[in-house]
C-alpha cells in the first residue's frame, strides 16, 4: 500500500529591503512538504488542536518552477535535517492544503 501525503501551506509574510526600510512588502511564501505525524493537543474534550508534522522542503535549494509553471520538489533538500531546537516542523492541520506529488522521469534528482 502506498500513501501520498504531501502538504502545502501559504504563509503571508512581510518581506523589508534592509533593517531601515519603513514600508515592507506584504506578500505569500508557499511551502512543500509531506505529513510524518499527526499530534492532537487537548487541554478538554472542548479545547483541542490537531497539528501536523512534517519534513519541508528548502525553497531555495529545492523547488524550481520549470518553463510550463510546474512545480518541481526535491526532498533531497530538506529545511530541517538535525532536529534543533530551533526547527519548526509543526503547523496547525487547519492551515495545511493537501498535494500529491508524481515522480518525474525526465528529471531524476
Amino acid at each position: 500500500m502506498t500513501q501520498n501525503s504531501g502538504v502545502l501551506l501559504t504563509a503571508n509574510t512581510e518581506s523589508y529591503a534592509s533593517s531601515k526600510d519603513k514600508h515592507p512588502i506584504s506578500g505569500d511564501v508557499t511551502f512543500y512538504g509531506v505529513l510524518t505525524d499527526v499530534v492532537e493537543i487537548r487541554y478538554s474534550n472542548e479545547f483541542k488542536f490537531v497539528l501536523f508534522k512534517c519534513d519541508w522542503v528548502d525553497n531555495n535549494r529545492g523547488m524550481k518552477v520549470d518553463s510550463l509553471n510546474f512545480i518541481t520538489v526535491n526532498f533531497n533538500c530538506l529545511m530541517y535535517q538535525e532536529n534543533k531546537p530551533t526547527d519548526e516542523p509543526f503547523i496547525l492541520a487547519t492551515q495545511a492544503s493537501q498535494v500529491w506529488y508524481v515522480a518525474d522521469p525526465f528529471n531524476e534528482e
